[in-house]
């Protein structure tokens, strides 16, 4: 059995900087996200547009809310609290299909497809946005 299929890369800055300031359900969504995106080794056996075969990870993926609350173990509205706090912190973005950032509760409801989740982009600059509530 292939060892890396055991474990998923969590960044660093995620438990020495943020960790402490996440309640325990923004940290169990972060996770899971992580997990959905960065975890996710997609095996390619034709080269892609950047010279690239192999294993890649997923860029964004596709969670219902159903499994969101499913994976954390929380309710509804602590995961709807998590994932509007971390949204506004810059450490998640949810996307519509076509890849349109849905940046308030009220966008995510209104829209009738999937939601897909990816890290935000603060996990590559070196900055990170804090939330009033975090």
């Amino acid at each position: 059995m292939d060892k890396t299929a055991l474990w998923h890369p969590v960044p660093l800055r995620l438990v020495d900087e943020v960790m402490p300031r996440l309640r325990d359900t923004e940290l169990r969504v972060m996770l899971v996200v992580l997990r959905q995106t960065w975890g996710w080794r997609a095996d390619r056996s034709a080269e892609d547009a950047e010279g690239t075969a192999g294993r890649k990870h997923k860029r964004r993926d596709w969670l219902s809310h159903r499994q969101l609350c499913r994976r954390t173990g929380r309710g509804s509205d602590a995961v709807s609290g998590a994932v509007a706090s971390l949204v506004a912190a810059g450490l998640l973005v949810v996307e519509d299909a076509g890849g349109t950032a849905l940046a308030t509760p009220e966008e995510r409801r209104r829209c009738l497809g999937r939601l897909y989740f990816r890290p935000g982009d603060v996990w590559g600059s070196g900055e990170l946005r804090q939330a009033k509530d975090m």
